[in-house]
């Protein structure tokens, strides 16, 4: 009869052996953390505080209608000039939008539509606004 060994039960990993692998994992998740974070950098001047103050808002100072030449039934253009300097104007007859505001400073600015909205929808409806930043 042949003799048989009894079977070796593996070992458990104990201390140190068990927690190697997860502070290997630790160590290169922070390496990279580490790396993506010395990568980062904010230009320009950078500003921070509390506090409240009232915004500079330019009004208009003159406005001026173009209507078609074609057929003066219609707008084709609103002239603007502010009291303060914008970098940015869109303009609503109507409730019709612009579709281009040119100009800069305080003015002359000049909105024209793609399709000119008439002058009795700007009668009946009696709106315009102006955003300027």
């Amino acid at each position: 009869m042949r003799k048989t060994r009894p079977r070796r039960r593996p070992q458990r990993r104990t201390g140190v052996r068990r927690l190697l692998p997860l502070v290997l994992v630790a160590a290169i998740v922070a390496t990279a953390v580490y790396a993506l974070t010395a990568t980062l950098s904010i230009g320009g001047t950078v500003q921070a505080g509390s506090g409240s103050t009232t915004p500079v808002t330019p009004t208009i100072t003159s406005m001026q209608f173009q209507y078609d030449s074609n057929t003066p039934l219609y707008i084709s253009g609103l002239t603007l000039n502010f009291s303060a300097s914008v970098t940015e104007v869109h303009a609503s007859l109507a409730g019709t939008w612009s579709s281009s505001c040119t100009g800069s400073g305080s003015g002359p600015w000049t909105c024209t539509w793609s399709s000119a909205p008439s002058v009795s929808a700007m009668n009946a409806n009696k709106t315009l606004q102006v955003v300027a930043a």
